[in-house]
């Protein structure tokens, strides 16, 4: 979900930077067929989670299977979701609407957020449909007495705070320098060189995005106790020392965990109470291995450098054709103004594209190594190998998330292959070592790539 939303918001704010400043005809027309749209989308996902869940309540025993069906019910939700945000914004040319028609071209932050509607409202009234299936699920895995579920409106705000929030504050944050440096700096913008106010701001993003995280998801400090004090001595043998354990307060809605901060005064471990509910000390240490495997041989370094990869690769590629670059650019200006937004559309596909065939992989090959790193150090219970300890944790987690033992997330393999390759790896030393070895011939090439633009500006000299 959050691939598909940075896609769609930055699809938003482009077309809307593409778009003419001049009126469209038909307002009411156009509002009237964009809450239509929004309305279909809203629809579907009534019908498709108000389905499920009756069918939960009535076969709880028969829930997995169900609940395959609503996860290919909830990816056609996703396409008809992006479908109408598409058409609205560009088949309805909603951005010169917001910002001709009526006149907010110069407000700020107002424009970029109408023009987001689109995106943002459906989603949002999605969810609240959604609520039904997860309290369906919920009921379904326990005894309805012992089940405490979040109001309708929390789940929302639960909701908001991991995807909007993480999504749509660092966006917003980069729209308002740029807004503020038009104003403020006009011959900035005018030159071309709004990359002297913008990259700073997005390297401030980028390393205090952990403060944001306990901002947006209102975490709190993991309790006193046994739990976390077998966490914290945990840590230490796996050479992992975080400022802190933070708690996100879900109403056992999500079971999941995150490590983040590139410097130990802002790193943190975030996990969910629904994650501490579900698993015993043992496989929430394994989890905390996994995390610390992410810092040890760092994951998050390499995650950002791959996202910054295409970028560099542009500036490398300018500098080392400048004629083809000043020829396209030519090419460019001939067409108009009315080959911005298919062009800025083509990029962004191709930035989807890279996301979804490379740095998905990419990030796959990382969580194996982190899951290798927590079971190589993990120290398991008598009867008990790590392997075991790791893969009850993680099957408690695809049980309590509603996915599949096969199925896999954008970044994440399938439950049985990150466990088959856990085993053939810790059974192999000779396979291991090829592994780690291919991964760090990976690191080093992915670092020299990322440092591909100072190589060529150096020979171009």
């Amino acid at each position: 979900m959050h691939l598909a939303l940075i896609l769609a918001v930055l699809a938003a704010l482009l077309s809307a930077e593409a778009s003419p400043d001049v009126p469209v005809p038909g307002v009411w027309g156009r509002l009237a067929a964009a809450a239509a749209a929004m309305a279909g989308v809203c629809l579907f996902a009534a019908l498709s989670a108000g389905l499920t869940a009756r069918r939960l309540s009535a076969c709880a025993p028969d829930a997995a299977r169900l609940l395959r069906g609503y996860d290919r019910l909830r990816r056609l939700h996703l396409l008809v979701w992006l479908s109408a945000a598409g058409a609205i914004l560009i088949g309805l040319d909603w951005a010169r609407l917001v910002r001709a028609n009526w006149g907010l071209a110069n407000a700020f932050l107002v424009d970029e957020l109408l023009i987001l509607t689109p995106v943002l409202l459906p989603l949002v009234l999605s969810w609240a449909a959604f609520y039904e299936v997860d309290r369906a699920m919920r009921l379904a895995a326990g005894d309805p007495g012992d089940v405490t579920l979040p109001g309708r409106w929390h789940y929302l705000a639960l909701h908001a705070r991991h995807y909007l929030g993480i999504v749509l504050v660092p966006v917003l944050a980069m729209v308002a320098v740029q807004d503020a440096a038009a104003g403020l700096c006009p011959h900035l913008i005018a030159e071309g060189r709004e990359g002297l106010v913008l990259v700073p701001c997005l390297l401030a993003v980028i390393l205090l995005f952990p403060l944001l995280l306990r901002c947006v998801g209102a975490p709190e400090p993991l309790r006193p106790g046994p739990l976390r004090d077998t966490l914290e001595k945990a840590a230490g043998r796996f050479g992992f020392r975080p400022r802190g354990i933070r708690v996100w307060r879900t109403g056992g809605m999500v079971a999941n965990a995150a490590v983040a901060g590139f410097v130990r005064p802002l790193r943190y471990v975030f996990v969910s109470d629904g994650l501490i509910e579900e698993l015993d000390p043992d496989e929430l240490t394994a989890v905390l291995g996994h995390e610390a495997g992410h810092v040890r041989h760092r994951h998050l370094v390499l995650r950002v450098l791959a996202m910054f990869l295409p970028f560099c690769l542009w500036l490398t590629a300018v500098q080392l054709f400048p004629h083809t670059a000043g020829d396209l650019s030519g090419w460019l200006d001939e067409l108009g103004p009315s080959a911005g937004l298919p062009v800025g559309l083509l990029l962004l596909g191709a930035l989807g594209a890279y996301l979804v065939f490379v740095f998905g992989p990419f990030s796959r090959l990382l969580e194996h190594q982190a899951d290798l790193f927590a079971c190589r150090h993990l120290e398991p219970p008598p009867g008990r190998t790590a392997v075991e300890v790791f893969g009850s944790a993680l099957g408690k987690l695809v049980g309590r998330n509603g996915t599949g033992a096969r199925g896999r997330t954008w970044q994440h393999a399938g439950l049985e292959r990150r466990l088959a390759l856990l085993r053939r790896l810790l059974g192999d030393a000779r396979a291991e070592r090829r592994f780690q070895r291919g991964l760090r011939w990976l690191g080093a090439g992915l670092v020299g790539l990322v440092l591909s633009p100072a190589i060529a500006g150096l020979l171009a000299l």
